[in-house]
Protein backbone atom coordinates (compact mmCIF):
# COMPACT_ATOMS: atom_id res chain seq x y z
CA UNK A 1 0.00 0.00 0.00
CA UNK A 2 3.01 2.35 0.85
CA UNK A 3 3.90 1.87 -2.57
CA UNK A 4 0.72 2.58 -4.26
CA UNK A 5 0.49 5.78 -2.09
CA UNK A 6 4.10 7.21 -3.22
CA UNK A 7 2.73 6.58 -7.01
CA UNK A 8 -0.15 8.64 -6.79
CA UNK A 9 1.86 11.15 -4.94
CA UNK A 10 4.22 11.31 -7.47
CA UNK A 11 1.26 11.32 -10.53
CA UNK A 12 -0.38 13.57 -8.27
CA UNK A 13 3.11 15.97 -8.24
CA UNK A 14 3.31 15.46 -12.13
CA UNK A 15 0.27 16.66 -12.85
CA UNK A 16 0.74 19.72 -10.79
CA UNK A 17 3.98 20.40 -12.35
CA UNK A 18 2.47 20.05 -16.15
CA UNK A 19 -0.54 22.36 -15.16
CA UNK A 20 1.69 25.43 -13.60
CA UNK A 21 4.78 25.32 -15.54
CA UNK A 22 1.95 24.94 -18.83
CA UNK A 23 3.49 21.12 -19.93
CA UNK A 24 1.61 19.21 -22.53
CA UNK A 25 0.69 15.32 -22.92
CA UNK A 26 3.65 13.09 -23.46
CA UNK A 27 6.10 16.13 -22.38
CA UNK A 28 9.16 15.11 -20.73
CA UNK A 29 9.24 14.85 -16.39
CA UNK A 30 12.15 16.93 -14.66
CA UNK A 31 12.03 15.03 -12.19
CA UNK A 32 14.04 17.49 -10.05
CA UNK A 33 11.53 20.08 -10.24
CA UNK A 34 8.56 17.97 -9.83
CA UNK A 35 10.17 17.27 -6.53
CA UNK A 36 9.34 20.18 -5.40
CA UNK A 37 5.84 19.19 -5.58
CA UNK A 38 6.27 16.42 -3.06
CA UNK A 39 6.89 16.18 0.59
CA UNK A 40 10.51 16.55 1.46
CA UNK A 41 11.06 18.06 -2.17
CA UNK A 42 12.44 14.63 -3.01
CA UNK A 43 11.63 11.57 -4.71
CA UNK A 44 9.91 8.71 -2.16
CA UNK A 45 11.42 6.09 -1.00
CA UNK A 46 9.87 2.20 -2.06
CA UNK A 47 9.27 0.31 0.82
CA UNK A 48 10.69 -2.88 -0.95
CA UNK A 49 13.87 -0.98 -2.77
CA UNK A 50 12.08 -0.48 -5.73
CA UNK A 51 13.26 2.38 -7.81
CA UNK A 52 10.11 4.71 -9.53
CA UNK A 53 10.36 6.14 -12.64
CA UNK A 54 8.58 8.93 -13.21
CA UNK A 55 7.90 8.84 -16.70
CA UNK A 56 6.30 11.43 -19.44
CA UNK A 57 3.47 13.65 -18.52
CA UNK A 58 0.16 11.52 -19.20
CA UNK A 59 1.74 8.09 -17.89
CA UNK A 60 1.89 6.52 -14.52
CA UNK A 61 4.58 6.05 -12.69
CA UNK A 62 6.50 2.66 -12.33
CA UNK A 63 8.29 0.68 -9.80
CA UNK A 64 10.77 -1.77 -10.14
CA UNK A 65 10.12 -3.72 -7.29
CA UNK A 66 8.00 -7.00 -8.22
CA UNK A 67 4.34 -6.30 -9.13
CA UNK A 68 4.38 -2.63 -8.23
CA UNK A 69 3.90 -1.60 -11.05
CA UNK A 70 0.81 -2.98 -11.23
CA UNK A 71 -0.27 -1.89 -7.85
CA UNK A 72 -1.41 1.53 -8.71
Amino acid sequence: NACANNLRLIDAAKEQWAMESGQVQAATVVTDTVNLYLKGNTTPTCPAKGVYTYQTIGTKPTCTAAGHDTVY
